[in-house]
């Protein structure tokens, strides 16, 4: 009989993005009931509004770790699973550098490794495209969440018989139970007024050298809403660790407006919560690929601010156009996306609603490969 357990590979879960969550609980959706993870999770998982699954056996990985952390656990397959583990557009020292060492440690014990649900882009420096072929040429399948994954992965080597194409894991999310009445409850403790016009924004720090530039822009922008069209403006940080990451690239962008905004603080809400939060939103605007996914499973309308190949892709996928760059963006094209999207609702969410459900149906094939290779039943 095969073996039932694997070792989760680590790639960020616990460390504060509530994406990272969605799409854990996308996978333990779809695992088979007999199957086991050994995971590794940051230490900020004790801020976790919701646990994971017993059957997902966790450990704290210390960061740096004083010790590798695979050499105790014996010797059991390795599953990469979620986020974009194959990128180098925004650096390849995290992740290729950091899972570079951990997928070469189940080569050298002559373990398989499998990559489910992942994302992938075509590699653009040559650090990330050698370190890539040094060390996950061995991994024995993928399964990418989109076509411009599959693409990039045999651009760098990969043999396409090996690489399937699914979707994103938090597709598949669905809530334990339903958080709408506390969210609403928590919104109008914050001082937001339910049943009027809210942008609910998402935005992340990537450095004071590099966001400068476009805050102006998006402050003007976020100042132009709430005075000429009445919108509400309030912040939510995707990503929860502070100072660095989203919370303060909202206080910098705070700083420039001169109209008023809320922000949502930043804990570590389940996803099911955040979801409930997002679904009082009119419309979203957003940085993170995730802020996107959770929008349209909140049942409302995303604006998505350009950032990286994978926003592109997720555009792509669900027909948006994004706005901007990193580096650059224009005040009323932001403004004017946004009314847009408002505008557009009565038709756009169901269109959001019907692509959401062709994801999710793709999202249920993650696994076929692992399926095969463990010896479960494939999904029809």
């Amino acid at each position: 009989m095969p073996p039932r357990k694997a070792i989760h590979i680590f790639n960020g879960p616990g460390a504060g993005n509530i994406g990272d969550e969605l799409m854990l609980h996308g996978l333990d959706s779809q695992l088979p009931a007999d199957f086991a993870l050994h995971m590794f999770l940051h230490e900020n998982h004790t801020g976790q509004r919701q646990p994971y699954p017993a059957r997902f056996h966790a450990e704290t990985l210390q960061l740096p770790p004083p010790t590798f952390e695979l050499d105790h656990v014996g010797e059991h397959p390795g599953l990469l699973a979620g986020a974009t583990v194959i990128t180098d557009s925004e650096g390849w020292g995290w992740p290729l550098s950091f899972l570079a060492p951990r997928i070469q440690h189940f080569s050298d014990h002559g373990l398989p490794v499998d990559a489910v649900g992942i994302g992938a882009d075509f590699l653009v420096t040559p650090e990330g495209r050698k370190l890539f072929t040094d060390h996950f040429l061995t991994v024995r399948s993928w399964t990418v969440r989109d076509a411009a994954g599959r693409e990039g992965l045999i651009d760098a080597g990969v043999a396409p018989e090996r690489v399937a194409v699914g979707a994103d894991w938090a597709w598949l999310f669905q809530s334990p139970c339903d958080y709408g009445p506390w969210a609403a409850e928590y919104l109008t403790s914050l001082g937001i007024r339910l049943g009027e016009p809210l942008l609910i924004v998402n935005v992340f720090w990537q450095g004071q050298g590099l966001s400068l530039p476009i805050w102006n822009d998006i402050a003007a922008a976020l100042d132009q809403l709430h005075q000429r069209d009445g919108l509400q403006i309030a912040f939510f940080c995707n990503e929860v660790r502070h100072p660095g990451f989203d919370r303060t690239a909202v206080e910098t962008i705070q700083s420039f407006m001169q109209q008023p905004s809320t922000l949502i603080p930043n804990l570590y809400f389940a996803p099911g919560e955040a979801i409930a939060i997002l679904r009082h939103a009119t419309a979203t605007l957003g940085q993170r690929y995730h802020y996107c996914v959770q929008s349209v499973l909140a049942e409302t309308v995303p604006v998505n601010l350009g950032r990286s190949p994978k926003i592109s892709g997720l555009c792509l996928e669900l027909g948006l156009r994004p706005c901007g760059s990193l580096t650059e963006m224009d005040r009323e094209e932001i403004a004017a996306a946004v009314r847009e999207a408002i505008a557009a609702r009565p038709t756009l969410i169901p269109t959001l609603q019907d692509r959401r459900h062709a994801l999710a149906a793709r999202a249920l094939h993650n696994l076929d490969f692992f399926r095969c290779y463990y010896d479960y039943p494939a999904v029809p």
